[in-house]
């Protein structure tokens, strides 16, 4: 990796030192830096990517000096840094992440296109394959916990391709296969794989198989494709044998933040006018929507992010959802603080509302105790007045009595002592009474006072 750090310095030292030539011998041509991601299979750099450089080569040579790199796919941000080409070819997504970085300012100029699909967009997926003779292997479950080869674990239009079919499946595709096997050369291996026997399954591109099977590397009826799916199901017709439901874009030629709009529009107007080679051709028309919905089920590629479950990850990946959370509790707890200010004050107020009636009610008791007081004492008084009023006549009758009867019996009195102690007595009797008599009319007019000061 240093050496090739070191290679890639060299390169991009020796292209900043031709620019002043370029100055001073204004008939030098202009070089045009193309590169592509090392992640593509040999098959695909030595059926696309050299046809293609070749074809621009012979088309604009007379204009522009082609120079093709060889980028990784580990370090492809750090070495495009470093070369600044003006072109690149990578599968989708790659392009796609390239494309979400502002500084590179990247664009796609054409997508590859097989021959064999009616739309840009959907010319690569992935076909599961064994041996004809492996009767115990006919559908994606009969693979579950088999032996799997594929030429790598990086490319979109066979391995990424082929998990998002699992889970579609309902399956977990970390955990399906039994073992994995990656040739990380040709495509070819991995069909060696499964005619020997090392193998049980072996995971290619659509439309592999059947140029396999033309050139006479695969005998015809040797491989079966394992659930194949039913190309008429779909609205634009696909023509290749296909164990992937869903079908993605091919390789992307882009343009990058330092290629010249003179360069790129040359670039774009011979690519169109390219012959269709090896199965596929150039062409416009791009749609990511079924890649991004992959990259984010299976979370690779621009969302490989998505894997990390650490609480710095999980912070950064939700911060938006986590803000809005948090906004919405200090909300809710600035209306629970809020309310219950409201209820205490409410209730404070209807404590003193009670309280208020209660002494009401307390007074107005009081109020009727003193009204019945002054109802009975008037009462009283009023019969004290009527009953003294109607005794004190015939007191005075019984008094005018006792001294007549007195005077009349003045000398018997003296003879008689009984009489005389009976008539005394009648008469101190009655001026008692009358005593009495005067003493309620008293009490009367006093009670009768106390009651007009009272109301």
């Amino acid at each position: 990796m240093l050496f090739r750090k070191l290679w890639l310095s060299l390169c991009a030292g020796a292209l900043l030192a031709a620019h002043p030539l370029q100055a001073e011998e204004p008939t030098q041509l202009r070089e045009v830096r193309v590169a592509y991601i090392g992640i593509l299979p040999s098959e695909t750099t030595e059926h696309a990517v050299y046809p293609t450089f070749d074809f621009l080569k012979s088309q604009l040579g007379h204009k522009y000096r082609f120079k093709l790199f060889d980028i990784s796919n580990h370090d492809f941000l750090e070495e495009i840094n470093v070369l600044k080409p003006h072109l690149l070819f990578a599968p989708s997504e790659i392009y796609l992440q390239l494309a979400a970085i502002p500084q590179l300012n990247a664009h796609d100029i054409a997508a590859l296109k097989s021959v064999f699909s009616s739309k840009t967009s959907a010319s690569v997926g992935s076909v599961f394959i064994t041996r004809a003779d492996r009767n115990d292997i006919n559908t994606i479950a009969d693979m579950k916990g088999k032996r799997v080869a594929a030429a790598n674990n990086e490319n979109l239009s066979e391995w990424w391709a082929a998990l998002g079919e699992l889970k579609e499946h309902g399956y977990a595709p970390n955990r399906f296969f039994g073992s994995e096997r990656f040739t990380r050369e040709r495509h070819l291996g991995a069909v060696e794989e499964v005619l020997a026997g090392s193998s049980d399954v072996g995971i290619l591109p659509t439309c592999l198989l059947e140029a396999y099977e033309g050139v006479g590397f695969v005998a015809p009826g040797s491989l079966k494709v394992i659930e194949p799916y039913d190309n008429a199901k779909d609205e634009s017709p696909f023509y290749c044998r296909r164990s992937t439901r869903a079908l993605y874009p091919g390789i992307v030629i882009s343009s990058l933040a330092n290629a010249p709009d003179d360069i790129v529009k040359d670039v774009v107007h011979t690519l169109f006018t390219m012959s269709p080679f090896q199965g596929n051709e150039w062409a416009a028309g791009y749609d990511y929507t079924e890649v991004l919905r992959l990259m984010k089920d299976l979370k690779f590629g621009m969302y490989e992010n998505l894997r990390d479950y650490s609480l710095g990850a999980l912070l950064q990946r939700y911060k938006t959802e986590l803000l809005i959370l948090l906004t919405i509790l200090l909300f809710l707890i600035g209306n629970e603080l809020r309310v219950h200010h409201l209820v205490n004050k409410r209730t404070a107020e209807l404590k003193g509302a009670l309280e208020a009636k209660n002494a009401a009610e307390q007074e107005a008791v009081l109020g009727r105790k003193r009204l019945s007081h002054i109802e009975r004492s008037g009462v009283i008084s009023q019969m004290s007045n009527i009953i003294a009023h109607e005794l004190k006549q015939p007191l005075g009758a019984l008094l005018n009595y006792a001294a007549v009867l007195k005077l009349r019996l003045n000398d018997k009195m003296a003879e008689d002592p009984l009489t005389k102690t009976v008539v005394e007595n009648m008469d101190a009797e009655t001026r008692r009474i009358s005593r009495i008599v005067d003493s309620v009319r008293k009490f009367a007019k006093k009670s009768s006072l106390h009651i007009s000061n009272t109301i």
